[in-house]
Formats: C-alpha cells, structure tokens, sequence
C-alpha cells in the first residue's frame, strides 16, 4: 500500500487515540463485554490485497452487526434490485432490536440494518445458497473475487494462519 495510504491512517489513529474512553463498551452483549475501551484499529486492503494498518487492527473481534453489510452485498450481487421489494431502505427512527414498526409495514422492515431486516436479508441468502452445492454456484468473477479477497484479507489482518476460504470459493 501507499505511503500516503499510511499516512492517512497514522493521521486518523492520532486524531482518535484522545477520544477512546469517552464511550462504553456494550457490555449486556457477551462478546463485547470483556472488550478493552481503548482498543482501537484500521485495517484496509486495496484491490491489488496490499493491506496497511494501524493500531490494533491485529486483535481479532467479534464483527457483530457489521456481517449485515456482507450479507447485504451478497444478497444485492443475486437479487438486484428485487431485493427492495422484500425490504425497504428508510430510516426506522426506532432501535434496532424493535419490532413495532414492522407491525404497521406490514412485515417489511424498514431497512436491512435494523434486526427484522437483516433476517429477511439472511432468509433471502439462506433460500439462495442453502444447498451443499453452494459451495459451486457460480457467481459473477467479480464477485467472487472480492468475496474471496475480502475473506483473505480478514485472515491475514486476523494472522490466522489456516484460511478456509480457498476450498470454499473456487475460482
């Protein structure tokens, strides 16, 4: 990655590092819990897998909701714009968690970030690649490429050294 790549990171890491501590870990969700309050990290990978980091970007962490966005992706590249028939993208105005507004939507939840909407996205995903066969659906190259970069780029930020996503996604 570039010089200047890093040194756009080392510019937010210090703009950051005074502010960690001014929140609280969520610590009613048992992953996060024991979370240190001044931990704190970039990770980032360019198109060629060059990867920068900073901080601790190399202290593995439960992604919690973040996995909406994946999956949302994986659902968008299959469904298309279908897929905003089954849930809208406005903003719910409620926490995330609430199931009231989906009483008056008539069951399609305001958008894919909020809990009733990242299930229809997991049902739509889980509908598509339910099958064993999944692991040879041919998706678009592009597609797949970004999926099985990203993926490798998680394990190697994470430093694992075994990564299960080469017999999963064939190119």
């Amino acid at each position: 990655m570039t010089q200047a790549m890093q040194s756009l990171l080392d510019e937010i890491y210090n703009e950051v590092i005074p502010m960690l501590g001014r929140g609280k870990v969520a610590d009613y969700i048992p992953a996060l819990a024991s979370v240190e309050a001044q931990q704190f990290g970039i990770a980032i990978c360019d198109n060629d897998g060059n990867i920068s980091t900073v901080g601790d970007a190399h202290v593995p962490f439960s992604i919690q909701s973040i996995s909406k966005v994946f999956n949302l992706v994986l659902a968008i590249n299959h469904y298309g714009e279908e897929l905003w028939d089954r849930v809208s993208c406005e903003p719910s105005g409620l926490p995330f968690n609430s199931l009231v507004q989906l009483e008056y939507e008539n069951g399609v939840p305001r958008n894919p970030f909020i809990n009733a909407g990242a299930l229809v996205i997991s049902d739509m995903n889980q509908s598509r690649f339910a099958s064993p066969i999944w692991r040879c659906v041919i998706l678009s190259d592009d597609c797949l490429k970004m999926t099985k970069s990203l993926l490798t780029a998680m394990w190697q930020i994470l430093n694992l050294n075994t990564a299960p996503v080469t017999p999963l996604l064939h190119t």
